[in-house]
Formats: C-alpha cells, structure tokens, sequence
C-alpha cells in the first residue's frame, strides 16, 4: 500500500490542485488496495541500477501481490490496484 501511494503522491506533486484517492477492500482471503493519480503514465517494471534512488517500486507490489494493475480514469489520470494474499495464498502473475 506505501508503495501505491508513494507514486500517487510524487505524480501530485507535479500536478497542482490534484488529489489522490485510496481505497482498502478487505475480503476473507485478500487485501486490496487501489490508488489515483492525476498521471496517465502507466506503471513500469524498469530495471533501475544499484544508484538509482527510484523505479523499485513497482518490482515490490509485483512480488508482494497475487495480482496487481491499473487503468486510466477520466479525464486524465489512473488507478493503480494491488491484490495482496491473507494467509498464504498462492501468488499469480500481474495483470493490467
């Protein structure tokens, strides 16, 4: 959840007057966490270099998470999402 809201919050930064959204929905077996930013960039897995100070982000929520993704909000913007496992359940691929 740190993670998701860490990017929303540095894409608001840039974009004065904006707001993030965080949403928790817990279910028997998973957590999930979805938050907004005003950007329409799409989350990366890029492979940053011992040095670099960002871009591990999403690496966490991937391996963290039974499933994870994003889709564009209008008019601009996305809400990035992450199904965290309760209880050992198995993980899965991420989706988007």
């Amino acid at each position: 959840m740190s993670e998701l809201v860490a990017n929303a919050i540095r894409h608001t930064r840039a974009a004065e007057g904006q707001r993030i959204w965080l949403a928790l929905h817990l279910l028997p077996n998973e957590l999930i966490c979805a938050a907004t930013d005003p950007s329409p960039r799409p989350p990366e897995l890029l492979s940053p270099d011992a040095t670099a100070d960002r871009g591990r982000g999403p690496h966490v929520v991937d391996n963290l998470s039974s499933s994870w993704g994003w889709s564009p909000t209008p008019p601009h913007g996305k809400v990035v999402w992450s199904t965290l496992p309760l209880h050992g359940t198995p993980r899965s691929q991420h989706e988007t």
